[in-house]
């Protein structure tokens, strides 16, 4: 009976050692999506989701796979076409006489930067896809 007793003991300490790891585990979680989701479009937004994007990638070991999503599905929600958007930024800058290598230099996220519907649109997507691959 005592044996019984000491092995039911041992099974209940056992599961409750897995349900403590399994509780800290979903803890940890929940503070990694905390953070991404505490990003704000604000002056920092660049930095933030350059940070985000370059862990995503890192994390899929692919470097334009997840790029190409984000801008992609900013382009679907937002109903813009960044590719164009560049080319006009590009066309602009070059009559008004900047610079060619500034204009070589010139890339999305300076079309984003102009505007900020876009800045709120693609931090929302870039949070989202961090979630997706569970990044802190």
């Amino acid at each position: 009976m005592f044996n019984s007793l000491f092995k039911a003991i041992a099974t209940t300490e056992l599961e409750q050692k897995k349900l403590n790891v399994a509780v800290q585990e979903t803890k940890e979680e929940v503070q990694a999506i905390r953070d991404v989701v505490e990003i704000r479009p604000s002056q920092s937004w660049r930095n933030e989701t350059n940070r985000l994007m370059t862990k995503i990638c890192f994390k899929a070991k692919d470097y334009s796979k997840p790029k190409e999503q984000v801008y992609k599905a900013l382009n679907e929600r937002a109903r813009v076409d960044l590719k164009r958007r560049l080319e006009n930024m590009r066309a602009r800058l070059a009559l008004n006489g900047t610079a060619k290598s500034k204009i070589g230099e010139l890339n999305f996220l300076d079309v984003i930067a102009d505007d900020k519907k876009l800045i709120e649109i693609y931090t929302a997507i870039v949070k989202e896809t961090a979630i997706k691959y569970k990044i802190a």
